[in-house]
């Protein structure tokens, strides 16, 4: 509910604000179309990337793997988010009124929250998957199937969707009136006060701190492993195995970026929640409060269209195979620049 909660407050502010635009140099007529300007070409750029990953990964039989599955998982929960929540919050930077009823409140706020913990869930079994890949790989080859990570996609899901039930319950349209015009409003509207900060400190420790807490434990194994896997005699005597050991550290390197990227992309969002539920003075109309918020809400938004391009300049075995897929949006240099190291190598554990 955090981060639903957050992107009602912050639209809401932006219309209660007097001429924030204009305050900052602005002209008033600008703020209304850049915003959901940018985030239609996040939202057009987002559903174009990730249905490629998807379609790259379901349509080539040798690039279905245990990451790979999550992969395509992390690409659902991208496009879900953008399909389900970004046109409807555009339209609201847009017109600063919600058009579209109460049961679509409900729905978008919940959806934003459902695909907001699948991400970071994903995120975790995807590092949790990479720590037993190469700190144990002959016992893990039993439970790193992908029929387990169906099942633990799954299991995901269902565990977003009942962890954000709050949010359907919770949120409502509410009417404001601001210079002689009603506004209407998706707000949470808790039954007791003290459950607002409550929940977005509840929110916080099991959406974000717990797991990027169990991820950093992970990588910081998996990193000292692999980097300290092969020496300089090992290298001339075990060419096979040397690439498969450069593979695995391609995949985690890239893994790697895509949690960063996370973690960078919606640390504003919850620095924001956190700073609302706990202040009651909050600077509604302070033009840096106000951009820091803007800025946080569109960078939660590019999140989710980042991970493409993560996946095309880092996972070699993914750009030669979307090179086959769409030969026109790759060059012959980067498929020359793929050489051995970019070769298929018949690993399911390690395939990107």
């Amino acid at each position: 509910m955090e981060y639903a909660a957050a992107v009602a407050d912050t639209i809401l502010n932006a219309t209660l604000s007097l001429s924030p635009s204009e305050d900052l140099g602005i002209p008033g007529d600008v703020y209304p179309i850049l915003v959901p300007l940018i985030i239609a070409v996040i939202t057009v750029v987002g559903l174009v990337g990730n249905s490629i990953v998807v379609y790259v990964i379901v349509c080539q039989g040798h690039l279905k793997t245990v990451t790979n599955y999550y992969i395509v998982n992390l690409a659902i929960t991208d496009i879900s988010f953008l399909v389900c929540c970004a046109p409807f919050t555009a339209s609201l930077y847009a017109t600063h009124s919600w058009l579209f009823g109460q049961f679509m409140c409900k729905f978008v706020f919940y959806m934003m929250q459902v695909t907001a913990q699948a991400t970071c869930a994903t995120l975790t079994a995807m590092s949790i998957d990479r720590y037993y890949a190469i700190t144990d790989p002959l016992k893990s080859l039993k439970t790193r199937t992908p029929r387990i990570a169906i099942v633990v996609s799954v299991a995901i899901w269902t565990w977003s969707a009942l962890f954000a039930i709050p949010v359907a319950v919770y949120f409502n349209t509410v009417e404001a009136f601001f210079e002689n015009e009603t506004y209407y409003y998706c707000k949470e509207m808790w039954p007791y006060e003290i459950f607002f900060p409550g929940y977005a400190v509840y929110s916080f420790v099991m959406t974000y701190l717990i797991p990027l807490s169990i991820i950093a434990v992970c990588y910081v194994i998996v990193l000292s492993r692999l980097w300290k896997a092969v020496s300089p005699t090992e290298e001339s005597h075990a060419p096979v195995h040397l690439r498969m050991l450069m593979q695995k550290r391609r995949v985690t390197r890239m893994i790697l970026a895509v949690v960063l990227a996370f973690a960078a992309c919606w640390v504003g969002v919850h620095i924001v929640k956190l700073w609302r539920s706990f202040d009651p003075n909050f600077p509604e109309t302070n033009m840096a409060a106000f951009v820091f918020q803007i800025f946080s809400h569109i960078l939660s938004y590019l999140n989710s269209c980042v991970n493409p391009f993560v996946y095309a300049f880092m996972g070699g075995n993914f750009r030669k195979q979307m090179a086959r897929a769409f030969p026109f949006l790759m060059t012959k240099r980067n498929s020359a620049n793929d050489g051995p190291s970019g070769s298929l190598i018949k690993s399911k554990s390690t395939q990107v």
